[in-house]
């Protein structure tokens, strides 16, 4: 899981997160979905701000598939995305999105990304770094208040189902050794 946080002071569309972007792997592709919070909208202005910019390591070939209606890809690959940097793929709102907040999009966008050659997992997702934060997309949005702009996405730390085991497990063995003391003392 991702959040839509960086980048929305500079921007003018104040603090986030905006939204958050999933990505999950299914039979060597990745399933992106990007669902934003309310009073955010995706604007796609030009060509400085798409709808959506992503990177994969090894910049391979690539299809995407099952894209939101009124969207398309953009080609050639290879766009900037201020202030984050350069993206390898890009996605613009074309007949979904109109100019001003009235115009955005406020769907869930969500496509299906196939390498040409190879699998890809989580781990073929790119990023760059920005002011020490690993910035791996990027979507323009636009506030109620016609503010617009870049923001970038940032990985969620979510704890593995291993480390959930082991911190329940730890608090079991902690919670029973405390009640051993108590009966320890009881008869003592």
């Amino acid at each position: 899981m991702f959040s839509l946080s960086a980048g929305g002071a500079a921007a003018g569309l104040g603090s986030g997160p905006f939204g958050t972007v999933s990505v999950t792997e299914s039979w060597g592709s990745l399933i992106f979905s990007q669902t934003l919070a309310s009073g955010y909208r995706i604007h796609d202005g030009n060509a400085n701000h798409n709808a959506f910019s992503f990177s994969l390591v090894g910049d391979p070939a690539i299809t995407i598939s099952a894209l939101t209606s009124g969207f398309a890809v953009v080609t050639p690959a290879g766009v900037t995305a201020p202030p984050f940097g350069s993206f390898d793929y890009a996605i613009d709102c074309t007949t979904a999105c109109g100019p001003g907040y009235g115009g955005g999009f406020d769907g869930t966008l969500s496509f299906t990304v196939t390498a040409n050659s190879g699998l890809l997992s989580l781990a073929s997702l790119d990023f760059n770094t920005v002011s020490g934060a690993n910035i791996y997309f990027t979507t323009d949005l636009v506030n109620g208040a016609g503010s617009t702009g870049n923001i970038g996405a940032t990985a969620i730390a979510l704890p593995e189902p291993a480390s959930w085991a082991m911190f329940i497990i730890g608090f079991g063995l902690v919670g029973s050794s405390i009640r051993r003391r108590k009966a320890a003392i009881r008869f003592a």
